[in-house]
């Protein structure tokens, strides 16, 4: 079953909120939620909104390979933002053709973690979104189903 989750990417951090935020729970649909975590669609609960400009999925279904999937939606700076990124971001990688800008990072955990946090930020004019999976994944596979996200998040910004 997919539940709603109190996840929400640290990654992006706060931010100002003069802009107003899109929903971001409507820039996916269930059933792309569902492609990613691997849980059955009919069994998908209300995404969790835990500040505006969030969304967040959680499986808690054992065979699901991704535990959460994590939206994050704000306006202004995000050029800015991303260069951020790019400078205290120790590892990371473009992700072209999505968006205006793309960019690929991920969370350092100790070694032997059964999780991996991956994370991908895009920019579309000056909003921002950050589409986070947290599961036991592996860069590639994670790489295409953040882009395959990112790009139908970025078509609806």
């Amino acid at each position: 079953m997919l539940a709603a989750a109190a996840f929400v990417p640290a990654s992006v951090g706060a931010r100002s909120a003069a802009a107003a935020a899109p929903d971001a729970c409507a820039l996916l649909s269930p059933a792309e939620a569902d492609g990613v975590i691997g849980a059955p669609q009919a069994s998908l609960a209300a995404p969790a909104v835990v500040r505006p400009g969030t969304c967040s999925w959680r499986a808690d279904e054992a065979g699901c390979t991704f535990r959460v999937l994590s939206l994050e939606v704000s306006r202004g700076g995000a050029a800015r933002t991303l260069a951020g990124l790019r400078a205290e971001t120790e590892v990371w990688s473009a992700a072209d053709g999505i968006g205006d800008e793309g960019l690929f990072t991920a969370d350092v955990l100790p070694p032997g973690s059964a999780v991996f946090i991956e994370h991908l930020h895009l920019r579309r004019g000056d909003t921002l979104a950050t589409v986070t999976l947290l599961g036991r994944i592996s860069p590639a596979t994670s790489h295409e189903l953040l882009g395959r996200v990112g790009a139908s998040v970025a078509a609806r910004l």
